[in-house]
């Protein structure tokens, strides 16, 4: 696929290329250079989401598509926890306002 660099330096992907990829404004990409060429990965960023499986509630990592983290390395679910926590209560506390 073919585009132009525009008078800015900027590269417009087409719209059916960010609906494909889940690319939205303010969505950063990663851009590595290798031998003459460059890759732009988006980057995913995976937010903690408190999750009810029958009686359990449990935490998963989700990003903004809705996908799943398929694993969780060096991630601090204590943190998570407290998070999701203080997003309730806030959710709850506004019901009285």
């Amino acid at each position: 696929m073919d585009v132009t660099i525009d008078k800015y330096g900027r590269i417009i992907l087409p719209k059916s290329l960010r609906k494909v990829l889940g690319l939205t404004p303010g969505r950063k990409v990663n851009i590595q250079v290798t031998d003459g060429s460059f890759v732009a990965t988006p980057v995913q960023v995976f937010e903690p989401v408190l999750v009810k499986e029958g009686h359990l509630s449990i935490i998963k990592l989700v990003d903004k598509a809705g996908l799943e983290k398929e694993k969780e390395e060096d991630f601090d679910f204590d943190n998570a926890l407290k998070q999701v926590r203080e997003e309730r209560i806030d959710k709850f506390l506004k019901t009285f306002e």
